[in-house]
């Protein structure tokens, strides 16, 4: 069997780095190892992007596309504390709009 890291709920707007600019989305779920969102980066599978957490840039690919989003998983497993943040309650990014 397949170890699958523990998903955790998640509201948390997050500005993701992509080749044509930055995006905002909304994670539904996330993990050590990726995330779910909620959004459109306007990338394809196998797409490197950043998000950005704590004001540091972690890669992630994209792994796969939704009706209304996507996955990304992260290159490196993320921090406790980075997931901590990924899994709270903001409905904006600052400097966003």
């Amino acid at each position: 069997m397949k170890y699958r890291a523990q998903r955790w709920p998640s509201a948390w707007a997050l500005a993701v780095d992509t080749p044509s600019g930055r995006v905002a989305v909304q994670v539904r779920n996330v993990s050590e190892s990726g995330l779910l969102y909620r959004g459109d980066l306007g990338c394809q599978p196998g797409t490197r992007v950043a998000v950005e957490v704590l004001h540091q840039a972690l890669p992630a690919d994209v792994t796969r596309l939704t009706g209304q989003g996507g996955a990304l998983g992260f290159v490196q497993p993320v921090s406790a504390v980075q997931l901590g943040v990924l899994r709270q309650y903001r409905d904006a990014v600052p400097g966003m709009g």
